[in-house]
């Protein structure tokens, strides 16, 4: 099943991702008795209405199956203050040959507060954990598989050390985690898991519990998820309150869900991850270096990295687009790396995760004779392809026409949010909605990103096509915004000294300074 708002969308490296999850299978097939392979997805918010007003659970303006004497009345918003998202897990049945179905195993589903439990790497990382602690005795391999949503893009520094916390919590001596190419979920196994959940939440309405008057006034003027953390942050009654409010919604779902199954095996319905068990599992990282802050669990930037965590991943990590592999040395003296589990001979069987090479016929070697040899990502079509350009020559104006912006997540810089026309007061408070809590990178496209927009509106809204720690975007300084450092984004006040130069601060003054536009040197 093809999601239809994916139908006629095509991306440069289909392809390519294609041929990586058909090299990851092979993969799994050679390593099959100390493997595993999961493959993870999040399901679109399902959501929640207020107390008396319950909302469809299923996609707004979508049909539902109900009986021919029953009228099906609730609400059908676009938007909801409270929301749960399903995380699913499917631990494949590694068959015994790549012909075989790779659509069969166990499926474990998690209902998330997108509130209080918002999704992030090192909470799936956590979840991971949780699920394969007691099935990974004699799996030391572990291969990982989605849809390369933010959570999951192992392109983001986030998601590389949450995949590392993991390594080395469950002692593994391989682990790999790949995706798929943009607009191509529906290679992902996990992805067809959310056919069979919709079927559960056919003429399903679902309503929150009502909490004491006090209580309901204090979110009264609550209108986005964050406001609602806002004004839960220092108050833990009422945070509390929130949560038993939403757990019937939470615990019917679940019990739905259990009556599920794929292939005659019901879905297993699992916890989601407490705060404790996440700060406990990133704190794994301290095994490599003691002094590393653990206050930043979601948000990573390359600054935050010491000397002795780049060591570990230059020594034990291999970073590509589209996968991201951590593999122990194998080294008896080796002071990083835990002893190897793997029998020697299997141990050697693990080689570097191979890049597709493309024949001289123009396809795609196959992963026997890329197995074993040195590869690269020059055949990836989408580093041949050269930066796409807005539709329209940026200008102050069309800063002026959002005036929002986005933090990227791996580096920290600001990146400003383009519209080619003047957003309404609504326009602007839906596109901000839909952009709460949204993990944005340099180099992503809104288009790649599943955001609920109308395409009306999608279609006038843009991010320039820049790479991390990329300085500030001088527009940002000609739109008379608040003065930053142009390199890091750094408040400070604006530099009397070097008024003809972008603001640095004090950290950033021994790198280049860089004159503003339409200044005479």
């Amino acid at each position: 099943m093809v999601q239809q708002r994916q139908w006629r969308k095509s991306h440069v490296d289909s392809h390519y991702g294609a041929c990586i999850f058909r090299y990851l299978r092979e993969y799994a097939l050679v390593l099959k008795r100390f493997a595993r392979l999961v493959c993870v997805d999040d399901k679109h918010r399902v959501k929640i209405g207020e107390p008396s007003c319950p909302v469809a659970a299923a996609e707004r303006g979508r049909q539902v199956l109900v009986h021919s004497s029953t009228s099906f009345q609730v609400a059908d918003h676009d938007f909801t203050r409270f929301s749960v998202i399903p995380s699913v897990a499917l631990l494949v049945d590694i068959p015994d040959k790549i012909s075989g179905s790779w659509y069969d195993g166990s499926v474990h589903v998690l209902y998330k507060d997108s509130a209080f439990q918002p999704s992030s790497p090192i909470r799936h990382a956590t979840e991971l954990h949780s699920l394969l602690s007691e099935k990974t005795s004699t799996h030391s391999v572990l291969f990982v598989f989605s849809d390369g949503g933010p959570d999951h893009r192992v392109t983001y520094l986030s998601v590389k050390l949450s995949m590392i916390c993991l390594f080395l919590r469950l002692d593994l001596d391989y682990l790999c985690a790949a995706r798929t190419a943009p607009y191509h979920s529906f290679r992902n196994p996990a992805e067809r898991i959310m056919s069979i959940l919709n079927l559960g939440l056919q003429s399903l309405g679902l309503a929150r519990a009502s909490m004491s008057k006090e209580m309901e006034d204090k979110i009264a003027t609550c209108n986005s998820v964050s406001e609602i953390r806002l004004v839960t942050k220092d108050n833990k009654p009422l945070r509390d309150s929130l949560l038993d409010s939403v757990s019937p919604a939470k615990t019917l779902l679940s019990t739905i869900t259990q009556h599920l199954q794929l292939k005659e095996k019901k879905f297993t319905v699992d916890t989601a991850a407490q705060l404790e068990e996440i700060t406990d599992l990133w704190a794994v990282l301290q095994q490599i270096d003691p002094e590393f802050d653990l206050q930043h669990t979601d948000k990573v930037s390359q600054r935050l990295l010491s000397p002795r965590l780049k060591k570990f991943i230059s020594h034990c990590c291999r970073e590509r687009h589209y996968f991201f592999e951590v593999k122990k040395c194998g080294k008896d003296d080796c002071t990083m790396c835990t002893p190897v589990r793997l029998p020697k001979e299997e141990f050697d069987k693990i080689k570097p995760f191979p890049d597709p090479m493309i024949k001289d016929d123009g396809h795609y070697k196959t992963f026997e004779e890329v197995y074993g040899t040195e590869t690269s990502e020059n055949c990836r079509p989408s580093k041949q392809v050269s930066p796409k350009k807005l539709p329209f020559t940026c200008s102050v104006k069309h800063v002026k026409n959002s005036g929002l912006m986005l933090m990227c997540e791996e580096c920290g810089m600001w990146r400003l949010l383009y519209a080619s026309r003047k957003l309404s007061a609504q326009e602007k408070k839906v596109v901000e909605a839909s952009l709460d809590g949204l993990s944005f990178s340099c180099g992503s496209q809104l288009k790649d990103v599943d955001l609920d927009l109308a395409d009306d509106l999608l279609s006038v809204i843009f991010v320039r096509d820049l790479q991390c720690n990329d300085p500030v975007e001088a527009l940002y300084y000609s739109a008379d915004n608040v003065d930053i450092c142009v390199h890091c984004c750094a408040d400070l006040e604006a530099n009397e000294t070097l008024k003809e130069y972008y603001p640095q601060c004090e950290d950033c003054l021994d790198k280049e300074k860089i004159l503003r536009k339409n200044t005479k040197k």
